[in-house]
């Protein structure tokens, strides 16, 4: 390995300054994670919302979208989306009971086609008239392309969106963002995520049963109403 490895995808006044200065291969990491930072999010980002789509991507997946936005951004605010009743996404539950930036939004009712997907975009699209959109990235976590014309709207008006998703989501779909970030099956992973595992023993959490008002539409784990005014 060269000691001018870090200075690879450098360009213009960046790539002459390392080769002039005496930074150190660290240093040049971190300004070269700051230019990919600028590149993707902007270079005025202040307003950063994720949006998790858990219908669709498997909460085993967590540590990897976590790394993913970090690596991006230093501060960030996100709802993970579920229906009330569905048994199968608990781990995304047990995920936003010790994340403080992670609120839980369940939709109550009968299972209804794209319910999730649907209030995800309305949600999204509320922000468009809260947040300047030259400061504003929008992470949306889902390989589903039914958020295909939305991200559309998100870039017609000048927002940064990048994408979370698994492989098999269509490849014109992931060209659509300004990154697109794909997430790894991990190669110890024998169970195939939490989100597949048996809970048949275990008993359900409040929620599930209905027994909770806690988890009613709209409504977060801290009792607030789930609307993006109050993120």
């Amino acid at each position: 390995m060269s000691e001018w490895d870090f200075a690879f995808g450098l360009t213009g006044q960046a790539l002459e300054d390392a080769l002039s200065t005496g930074a150190t291969r660290e240093e040049w990491t971190m300004i070269a994670q700051q230019l990919e930072r600028e590149d993707v999010v902007g270079k005025h980002c202040q307003h950063v919302f994720a949006f998790i789509d858990a219908e669709n991507v498997p909460s085993k997946f967590w540590g990897q979208i976590e790394g993913y936005i970090y690596y991006l951004v230093d501060k960030w605010r996100g709802k993970v989306y579920a229906l009330q009743k569905d048994h199968a996404t608990q781990g995304w539950h047990e995920i936003a009971k010790t994340n403080d930036g992670l609120k839980e939004i369940r939709l109550m009712g009968p299972p209804a086609k794209n319910k999730v997907d649907n209030k995800i975009i309305t949600d999204i699209r509320k922000l468009l008239g809260k947040c300047a959109p030259d400061k504003t990235c929008v992470f949306i976590v889902s390989s589903d392309s039914d958020y295909w014309d939305v991200v559309k709207e998100l870039k017609d008006v000048g927002v940064r969106v990048v994408g979370i998703g698994e492989p098999k989501a269509n490849v014109c779909y992931k060209e659509l963002f300004h990154r697109f970030m794909e997430l790894e099956e991990e190669a110890s992973d024998e169970s195939g995520g939490e989100d597949d595992m048996d809970y048949s023993c275990e008993p359900p959490p409040a929620w599930y049963v209905g027994g909770s008002n806690a988890y009613r539409y709209g409504v977060t784990r801290r009792g607030e109403m789930g609307t993006l005014s109050t993120w």
